[in-house]
């Protein structure tokens, strides 16, 4: 993502010194960040991504290649797929799975979503036909819908 470091700075210099220290990492995203930026590195999906259930963040942010804070529904799709489906039965479930949860978290025609409160960056996403990461995660977000449903 052109910009990537630029833009994402100020998040990962939480403390404003312009430098970026290992107390500043806890939390942070820079360690995928910096991951995904390496040569050589495989691509996120050949790696075990972190437990939906403990870390819905961090399992979010596996999947987000770019790190642009937005999944669309084929993507988790493809993720849940590679993360849970053991057989193509299991396959067929997890997208009937989502496909039923979807709407609750992205509504047609760009409503706000469930744990966005109208007007932050959910609408923009939903609008998009994605879901954003701050959606994702909220308590009773998709990401806790979705863990509650997988085997």
């Amino acid at each position: 993502r052109a910009g990537g470091i630029a833009e994402s700075w100020r998040e990962w210099d939480s403390d404003g010194t312009g430098r970026i220290t290992a107390a500043n990492l806890e939390g942070r995203r820079l360690a995928t960040f910096v991951a995904r930026a390496l040569p050589g590195r495989r691509p996120s999906d050949e790696q075990v991504p972190p437990s939906l259930r403990l870390d819905p963040g961090g399992w979010f942010d596996h999947w987000d290649p770019d790190l642009g804070g937005t999944l669309s529904e084929e993507e988790i799709a493809r993720a849940l797929i590679k993360t849970f489906a053991d057989d193509p039965a299991s396959v067929q479930s997890i997208r009937q799975t989502l496909e039923a949860v979807w709407p609750a978290f992205v509504p047609p025609h760009g409503g706000a979503p469930v744990g966005d409160g109208g007007g932050g960056g959910g609408d923009e996403a939903a609008r998009a036909g994605a879901v954003d990461r701050a959606v994702f995660v909220a308590a009773e977000g998709l990401g806790e819908a979705l863990a509650a449903s997988m085997p």
